[in-house]
């Protein structure tokens, strides 16, 4: 109850017409009022008839909870003074969906000002929007305002569904959107983080999902057939091999080729796939099991501390081609044979 009994200093702005703004001076309300509560105290100033809703900012990002969780939540003492820009026009307009707009998602701030929307054109659309107009002084004396912004730049358009978008939501982190539409489709999207491509030109990327621009690029002398990403908690660490018959693992966070990429020997034909080894219980993952198949119809494990495979099996008739982990014991690899080959791991490496 004391929370809600306390008195926290604000004080109200607005780049609204001159009849609703109210004196800059210094209120005191309760830390307990939601937007309805501040909204009554700006009709209140303004004795405004017939009264009339307001949003309010605070550095940009609109009021949703109460004065008192709002400051909680981003760590702000409750003795400070604080500007909120009230608002009741709208803050931008711009043409998203030839069509009609049928639903629309923000991402969470960590993704940045960010917003997902879909319409009856079947498309989905991520959006960079201008970020609002704030700024922090000293003092814990938050400034926030809003203007009329810019029009947002379209970053990527998300094409799956071949009717209307009816629904959309995000996960907690926003790096994952789900979709449903009348062609009777529920489809995943990834909104953030990173991808790893490798081809023929002998280059591996890691790409920014949001941006759809390459962060890093490692440029070989061979064609790369196979990549894969280490387990979260080594963003940034690539395993990758192809014509060169070595498997290589590069930390793109490093500097410096020479820091960078390790090289390990993998026989003498081309890598076609290669497969971080999981962790059991839902863990994250090895940092230093790798399993791989290759053209001569073998598959091998690597333990990434040492410089030669833990094991070799040749099991298919044919090329190797694909290779994947059941769990942290067992191994599957796929082959021009046509066969699925099982191997189970007796012992822990």
């Amino acid at each position: 109850m004391a929370a809600e009994e306390s008195q926290v200093l604000v004080r109200f702005f607005t780049k609204l017409p001159q009849e609703l703004q109210v004196p800059d001076t210094e209120v005191a309300v309760p830390s307990s009022l939601k937007r309805y509560g501040l909204s009554q105290v700006i009709n209140h100033l303004l004795a405004l008839d017939p009264p009339r809703p307001f949003d309010f900012l605070i550095d940009g990002e609109l009021l949703r909870k109460s004065l008192a969780q709002h400051l909680l939540d981003h760590g702000l003492s409750p003795t400070g003074v604080y500007g909120f820009a009230g608002q009741g026009s709208c803050l931008a307009s711009f043409a998203a969906h030839p069509g009609g707009v049928t639903a629309a998602a923000w991402l969470p701030a960590a993704q940045g000002s960010l917003m997902l929307t879909a319409g009856k054109d079947a498309a989905v659309h991520l959006w960079q929007l201008p970020a609002a107009a704030g700024a922090t002084g000293a003092d814990s004396k938050i400034k926030a305002g809003f203007a009329a912004v810019d029009g947002p730049t379209l970053v990527s358009s998300c094409l799956g569904h071949s009717d209307t978008v009816a629904a959309l939501a995000t996960n907690h982190a926003g790096d994952l959107a789900a979709t449903g539409g009348w062609d009777g489709k529920l489809l995943l999207w990834q909104t953030g983080g990173l991808l790893a491509s490798g081809g023929w030109d002998h280059s591996v990327r890691l790409w920014d999902v949001v941006s759809g621009r390459a962060v890093a690029t490692y440029n070989g002398s061979k064609a790369v057939y196979a990549v894969a990403a280490a387990p979260v908690g080594s963003s940034g660490v690539l395993v990758f091999g192809g014509a060169d018959t070595c498997i290589r693992v590069w930390d793109s966070r490093a500097r410096g080729e020479a820091l960078s990429v390790k090289g390990y020997a993998a026989g003498d034909s081309w890598l076609a796939g290669l497969a971080w080894r999981p962790e059991g219980g839902g863990g994250t993952g090895s940092e230093h099991h790798v399993a791989g198949v290759s053209h001569d119809g073998s598959m091998r494990m690597w333990d990434l501390r040492t410089s030669v495979p833990l094991g070799t099996v040749k099991q298919h008739a044919n090329k190797a081609l694909a290779v994947t982990w059941w769990g942290p014991h067992t191994i599957a690899s796929g082959g021009a044979d046509c066969k699925l080959q099982l191997y189970e791991l007796l012992a822990e490496p």
